[in-house]
């Protein structure tokens, strides 16, 4: 499922009594999820929001998604049996959902934020003399 959770649940029950009854339960949380932003596992995607936005570059100023570093691995990955869906289409999903849960300007200055971790991920660095580096 590329939607599925990243988290887990440990759920753990009490009991008490003869017989015994259910008395309480507790439940952790935890995240099963490692770095996806600057590695991505081969074959899956980068989080769908850093897609939308990639896509929504390309929309705006021509750049091609396959250039940011972050999601180049699976820009252009689709398998046969993929329902077809629009990184742009779902992008315009999520900014109505995010104005219908009161986000203003529908969540744009997060948006601003990823992208600019979409570019920060295509920074190189080199060696330099003993008393520089480039950038």
């Amino acid at each position: 499922n590329d939607n599925s959770s990243r988290f887990g649940k440990y759920s753990q029950l009490y009991f008490a009594g003869d017989p015994y009854q259910v008395v309480g339960l507790e439940i952790d949380h935890y995240l099963l999820e490692r770095s996806r932003v600057t590695s991505v596992p081969t074959g899956e995607r980068n989080y769908h929001v850093l897609h939308y936005i990639a896509e929504e570059e390309k929309s705006l100023i021509g750049r091609d998604p396959k250039s940011f570093r972050f999601i180049e691995q699976a820009a252009a990955m689709k398998k046969a049996n993929d329902k077809p869906f629009s990184d742009l289409e779902e992008f315009r999903v999520l900014k109505e959902q995010m104005l219908s849960a009161g986000f203003a300007d529908g969540g744009q200055k997060y948006y601003e934020i990823l992208k600019g971790i979409l570019y920060l991920g295509n920074i190189t660095f080199r060696d330099g003399q003993a008393t520089m580096s480039e950038v």
